[in-house]
């Protein structure tokens, strides 16, 4: 009986773990790619191929600026309870971001800037 209670407690607490995941351009969430691009060094050219196309594209004085924007869904443990959700939390948390790269002139990075925004 104890080995069956041991068991149906891991069962348990393996399906209350919560996850993530994201929704977007989800290269840019990946810090080992983000690394590979050097601020004076890397071109416009190697970032659309670490990153892909960018999800928005602006000017603003002698600057480029590429976005890529994604969203990070976190489901929480209370998304698979039955009526536990009606404490007032929200099963799931959106949590959007952005990588925002600034190209000078010459098209080379002059800036790399990441943010996220959401309720945690």
């Amino acid at each position: 009986m104890k080995k069956i209670l041991i068991l149906a407690g891991i069962v348990l607490a393996s399906n209350m773990m919560a996850c993530s995941t994201y929704f977007g351009n989800v290269q840019a969430t990946d810090q080992t790619i983000v690394d590979n691009i050097k601020i004076g060094k890397t071109t416009k050219d190697e970032v659309h191929r670490l990153l892909g196309q960018s999800t928005n594209i602006t000017k603003r004085n002698a600057l480029e600026i590429w976005t890529y924007s994604y969203t990070q869904a976190n489901i929480v443990a209370k998304a698979y309870m039955p009526f536990a959700n009606l404490a007032g939390e929200p099963p799931i948390v959106l949590q959007p971001g952005n990588l925002t790269i600034a190209f000078n002139k010459s098209g080379i990075v002059e800036n790399i800037a990441s943010s996220t925004n959401g309720n945690k």
